[in-house]
């Protein structure tokens, strides 16, 4: 596949939403000579051990896809949380536990999370360093086209797509000269329901939709 792009990096919450977001892109892309980046926001890791078996499937997945295990990043954040708040909408600063347990991003011992890689610690669960990680990455790669997870009804989902936005913004806000193509797409949601719940969201009659679409974790 050949473009005028030829840097790419995928963006999804959880290992295996890259299959249904850009599953075939990603292998036409790579197949085409482009390099591609895949990163997760989270570890798939909502029932307590699961995360490094999600990993491992991921980096086996993504050689199929034609995917180097050196182009995948974890950003090593928690599949659910603890409490009754999800980190998207948590003060800045306050640390979280995630829903499997964890207080801090990881990894794998051999391909440990992007904050462990890039600074040599581990950084706690918090809305801000969450979006300190997603910056870092975004203008460390300088990818020319972004390929993410839209707003759909899965909390998780949801805090990537918005807080890609939200740290594009603040990029773009700051006179930084790094302006990504952005190309989103939903994973989890047919449609008809997308549209009845953004309609809803948006303050549309019928709120009820949209109120129920938030239940597993308020968000």
């Amino acid at each position: 596949m050949q473009t005028e792009y030829r840097k790419y990096l995928v963006i999804v919450p959880h290992p295996d939403d890259e299959i249904n977001v850009a599953g075939q892109l990603i292998t036409r892309l790579t197949h085409g000579g482009s390099s591609v980046t895949v990163l997760y926001t989270t570890n798939g890791d909502y029932l307590p051990g699961q995360g490094p078996e999600r990993l491992k499937e991921a980096i086996r997945a993504l050689k199929i896809l034609g995917v180097d295990e050196k182009d995948i990043l974890f950003m090593g954040y928690g599949d659910g949380w603890k409490g009754s708040r999800h980190l998207y909408n948590a003060d800045g600063g306050v640390p979280l536990e995630s829903a499997g347990g964890h207080l801090k991003t990881y990894g794998l011992e051999n391909h440990p999370d992007y904050r462990f890689q890039k600074s040599g610690f581990h950084h706690t669960y918090t809305r801000d360093h969450y979006k300190k990680d997603l910056r870092d990455i975004l203008l460390d790669l300088r990818a020319q086209a972004l390929i993410a997870v839209d707003f759909d009804w899965h909390p998780d989902h949801r805090c990537t797509s918005l807080m890609l936005e939200e740290v594009l913004g603040e990029i773009l806000k700051s006179g930084n000269s790094y302006h990504p193509l952005v190309l989103k797409k939903v994973c989890l949601c047919r449609g008809v329901e997308r549209t009845k719940r953004l309609f809803s969201f948006a303050g549309a009659a019928d709120p009820a939709p949209a109120q129920s679409a938030f239940e597993r974790q308020p968000f």
